[in-house]
């Protein structure tokens, strides 16, 4: 059962509160170590609070920083950086680092996602989060923790895929991984996504259609086209993704062929390594 929302009654483990915890998860790195001590022992402490952490954690990814404190903050945490270590306490800079609600946003995201299969009371906010905030932080964590909770969540993301533009496109895509046929009421979004962006979304758009390899009919007539985009990116991404069908891609071969003129080293590697893959599974299964 779920507590209700009040700062006077904020769940604590060992004498110490839930956001108390959070202030030793790292968040300003793009992969924090999830093995570190420090991790793992907040961590616990978020399982141990469990569901009733669940309202605190929702509401604290929704902070949306002013652009003075990002601003602010950013340059004192350049400078603390930038200072020799002797200069500095540890004290303060780890105050830098690690005070304050942007902070505590990040921090709760992560320990949503550690909450992953306990979410289920949770998910449709999350969803809506995803969908409708204006903070592209915040969707990341919303999405993060909708992928985290896992097949119960799957209806929630192909939900999200659909509804969700450039802002945090490439998470919402991502959690489709995974998911194979279920998928399958999101592949126009994917294919949109493909279409009519030239930037990450659209990249993850490729990878994902190779990874699921649902309904090739539709699919691989979509790669194909990708290969003409002036992004080199998603023509690398396309020329993998096409590979993934095998034989079923060889109608790209053509196009794939194109490519290995290219002046970019990259693209030519992609398309002749799709090209080898196609060619030998179209030999194996012929006659």
């Amino acid at each position: 059962m779920l507590i209700s929302r009040s700062d006077d009654a904020e769940p604590k483990y060992q004498g110490r509160t839930l956001s108390g915890w959070l202030a030793d998860i790292e968040v300003y790195s793009s992969h924090p170590d999830r093995e570190s001590p420090s991790f793992l022992q907040a961590s616990n402490a978020v399982v141990q609070i469990g569901t009733n952490g669940l309202p605190y954690l929702v509401e604290w990814i929704q902070y949306e920083p002013s652009m003075g404190y990002r601003v602010f903050g950013t340059a004192l945490e350049s400078v603390v950086n930038w200072l020799p270590s002797w200069v500095i306490p540890d004290s303060f800079a780890d105050w830098v680092r690690r005070s304050g609600k942007f902070h505590r946003a990040g921090a709760a995201g992560y320990a949503l996602e550690v909450l992953g299969p306990d979410l289920e009371p949770v998910i449709p906010q999350l969803a809506e989060i995803a969908k409708s905030s204006r903070s592209v932080w915040s969707r990341w964590s919303a999405i993060r923790a909708l992928r985290a909770a896992g097949p119960q969540a799957w209806d929630e993301i192909v939900e999200v895929v659909a509804a969700t533009n450039s802002l945090g496109s490439g998470q919402a895509l991502s959690g489709l991984d995974g998911m194979g046929t279920n998928a399958r009421p999101a592949l126009p979004a994917l294919i949109h996504h493909l279409q009519n962006f030239t930037n990450y979304s659209a990249e993850v758009a490729a990878r994902v259609l190779g990874e699921l390899q649902l309904e090739p009919e539709l699919t691989v007539p979509a790669l194909t086209s990708a290969l003409a985009s002036p992004d080199s990116r998603l023509q690398i991404a396309a020329a993998k993704a096409l590979a993934k069908f095998g034989e079923r891609g060889s109608s790209a071969l053509p196009a794939l062929k194109r490519l290995l003129s290219k002046p970019d080293g990259y693209v030519r590697t992609a398309a002749s390594n799709s090209v080898q893959v196609i060619t030998a599974a179209a030999a194996a299964k012929a006659p």
